[in-house]
């Protein structure tokens, strides 16, 4: 959504399994070294390893601006029974970044579980196990928990006998998504309450987080962003009208209506979707139209060229308050390489509505789709597009962490 997409699931999730006999798995880094420098503990919602996504630009970032990253992964070492010393596993990622695996007695899906007490007892004694072993001292360091995921608020010892910062980040709003905990929302409001500071994605998280009754001089808004230095190496590829595409996953809020109006009025026209399909309706209109083609996920770095095969860009989301929440990297990805985009008309993207198609019914997504297809028609495409490019920069990973950077200084 908000440049965080969950996994759905996940190996072993909600199983007991003796999956660890060793006390620590890995070689054991020794940071003792680290006394009275600065540490961001990444207290992540997705593994660094899935699709890279916000929280993996955050840490990339932190580790090579010289702070030392633990960044905690969403799964679990599982063991049968409380033990003293429970395991963790401890990777080396990058220079200064580790990814660090926690024990615990059950493999928790962390966007609809709740640990138990024991459950909590062993990811604690886990973490303190870790921060034992390998000689890193919180109490004596500039610690920052970066909190990204409610399930996490769990654990009331977080932060601690320690000299550190509690920031709370929201991404998306969770109660939007079909999966969901009862208590998520509970732990999110317990998030932030108690962080000294509250980073957002969107305005309407923000005004949600001020209904919790977080103090506005607590909230910051970081808006999602672009790895602009990808995209401007393009050159940029002449609209010919025979691809309208779309680059991202494809979930529940994609909306199907859209899409099938599309392959209809465009029949001559190739309706590219790219990226990983978990809407079912999706599957079958792609089934039923043969314009509609599903390329499925792709990595990282081919993401630039493809969307510069695209003629028009699309953002076909349903409208609710799950998407009102949504700050789409796409659009930022596509105005990089010039390209009109046209999008339902989400609450993020208003500012930018001169510089796209924003589409008030989804009749009226058709009209605005028309209307990109024959932009090249205009005396002033050239400045359109060097708008577009413009603002794409101005949203840069570079220029968003640089607000991070500041808010956990500050």
């Amino acid at each position: 959504m908000s440049g965080i997409i969950l996994r759905k699931t996940i190996k072993a999730a909600g199983q007991k399994i003796l999956a660890v006999h060793k006390k620590i798995e890995g070689e054991i880094p020794d940071f003792s070294g680290w006394k009275d420098k600065k540490v961001v503990v990444v207290w992540s919602t997705i593994s660094y390893n899935f699709r890279h996504q916000r929280p993996q630009e955050w840490a990339d970032r932190l580790a090579a601006d010289g702070y030392l990253v633990i960044y905690i992964e969403n799964e679990f070492l599982t063991v049968e029974r409380e033990k003293k010393l429970p395991p963790f596993r401890i990777e080396a990622k990058k220079k200064n970044l580790w990814l660090l695996t926690l024990g615990s007695d059950w493999n928790y899906f962390i966007y609809t579980q709740t640990p138990t007490d024991l459950s909590s007892r062993v990811i604690k004694k886990s973490w303190e196990h870790f921060l034992t072993a390998t000689n890193l001292k919180l109490d004596s360091n500039e610690v920052t928990h970066l909190v990204q995921q409610p399930f996490w608020m769990n654990f009331t010892w977080l932060g601690e006998n320690e000299r550190s910062t509690l920031i709370g980040e929201c991404f998306d709003w969770h109660k939007g998504f079909a999966l969901k905990a009862k208590k998520l929302d509970q732990l999110e409001e317990r998030m932030a309450l108690k962080a000294n500071k509250v980073v957002v994605s969107a305005h309407f998280l923000r005004a949600w987080m001020r209904e919790k009754g977080v103090e506005p001089n607590k909230i910051f808004t970081i808006t999602n962003g672009v790895n602009y230095e990808n995209f401007a190496s393009l050159n940029f590829k002449k609209n010919e009208g025979k691809i309208i595409g779309y680059c991202g996953a494809i979930e529940e809020w994609m909306d199907g209506k859209i899409i099938a109006s599309l392959a209809q009025k465009y029949p001559h026209q190739e309706i590219r979707l790219i990226g990983k399909n978990n809407n079912p309706l999706i599957s079958k209109l792609a089934k039923r139209y043969a314009n509609i083609k599903l390329r499925g996920e792709i990595s990282f770095m081919r993401v630039p060229e493809e969307i510069n095969k695209f003629d028009v860009c699309l953002i076909p989301f349903e409208m609710n308050k799950l998407t009102e929440a949504t700050s789409p990297v796409k659009f930022f990805e596509y105005l990089a390489l010039g390209k009109p985009v046209v999008s339902t008309n989400l609450r993020e993207l208003q500012t930018y509505q001169k510089v796209c198609y924003l589409a008030k019914s989804r009749d009226d997504f058709i009209s605005q789709v028309d209307k990109a297809l024959n932009e090249e028609k205009y005396d002033k495409i050239d400045q359109l597009q060097n708008m577009r490019k413009a603002i794409a920069k101005e949203n840069s990973w570079t220029n968003k962490f640089t607000q991070l950077k500041k808010i956990i200084e500050q």
